[in-house]
């Protein structure tokens, strides 16, 4: 009887532990819906715009994602959300006090983090924010124009203004950062311009500055959470006619060689006076002539072939 009481109560346990995570992948299911995804070209990060909820609903459906509420870096990432989602509707960031105290003025404005735990001290406040108005604005929305409103945890703000909230996620494909030089008088470099800023990085890649028609320009760069954050100019150099090649090297690789072969030389050792005909193919099933029978002067022949003309594979064929 102990033991089939035993049995039975660690039967009811995992039906118990089974029901309990059906029940929390039904909570996570029922967070606010993906209606829209875009990749930031600036850092290769996936974004998502999620349907109306109040900033925490938005926040643990992003975790659900892998991700966070975006974290907003700069300007041109700033306005690279607002134009993207925001131009009729209030987006929730990653921004808030978790404080949750009874903080105004600039020791509120002081207490504000990121949900994703990164350290960006760029703010684009709105003009008197954040100034938690009804004393229970801990949470950060994009507003008109894309500057920043401190509001209260809801889905509608005043029963009519509705939230979404925009995921950040980091993806990372390693490759090579991309820039282009910035000249000055067209004589001298004076900047580099990051078209891509790669990802992958763990150390500071070595910079070169190619072509262009002058000579000595030099540069390094800066790495942030894996990506090329910006380009140093050392030396602007002198002589440049054109914008010269930045070239920037590639995160941490494992060295590989790759073998391409063009032509092949074909030795042959024949018997003497005999007549052959020398085939090619690609699979060594079909075979064509690599030209017309010929008759042996010499014991030995050695031709030159194209492979992608002839193939690979060959064999003599004695005709007499």
């Amino acid at each position: 009887m102990e033991l089939t009481s035993f049995m039975r109560n660690i039967r009811l346990y995992f039906a118990i532990a089974a029901l309990t995570a059906i029940l929390s992948n039904m909570m996570v299911l029922a967070g606010p819906a993906i209606l829209d995804s875009a990749i930031n070209p600036a850092n290769g990060h996936t974004y998502y715009l999620l349907d109306n909820s109040d900033w925490t609903d938005a926040e643990n459906a992003a975790v659900a994602l892998g991700g966070h509420l975006a974290t907003v870096r700069s300007i041109d990432e700033n306005n690279w959300v607002w134009n993207r989602w925001g131009t009729n509707r209030s987006l929730w960031i990653g921004l808030y006090d978790p404080s949750i105290g009874d903080g105004s003025g600039a020791q509120h404005a002081a207490d504000f983090v990121w949900s994703s735990g990164e350290a960006s001290a760029y703010r684009n406040w709105n003009s008197g924010e954040p100034n938690n108005a009804n004393t229970g604005e801990y949470w950060v929305e994009m507003q008109s124009g894309g500057v920043w409103n401190d509001a209260e945890n809801v889905a509608n703000a005043g029963g009519s203004q509705p939230f979404y909230g925009v995921v950040e996620i980091e993806t990372c494909t390693p490759h090579a950062a991309t820039a282009t030089a910035v000249l000055y008088n067209t004589n001298f470099v004076v900047g580099a311009t990051i078209t891509d800023p790669g990802c992958g990085y763990t150390n500071a890649p070595l910079v070169l500055i190619q072509g262009g028609g002058g000579s000595g320009a030099t540069a390094t760069a800066n790495i942030t959470n894996g990506v090329v954050s910006n380009i140093n100019i050392i030396s602007t150099g002198s002589g440049y006619t054109n914008a010269p090649k930045v070239l920037i090297a590639s995160p941490p690789f494992v060295p590989t060689v790759a073998i391409s072969v063009s032509a092949v030389k074909v030795a042959q050792h024949m018997t003497l006076g005999g007549t052959y005909i020398l085939q090619s193919s690609t699979n060594m099933i079909n075979w064509t002539a690599t030209g017309p029978a010929f008759t042996a002067t010499n014991e030995n022949y050695v031709n030159e072939f194209e492979i992608n003309v002839t193939g690979q594979f060959f064999r003599l064929e004695q005709v007499d």
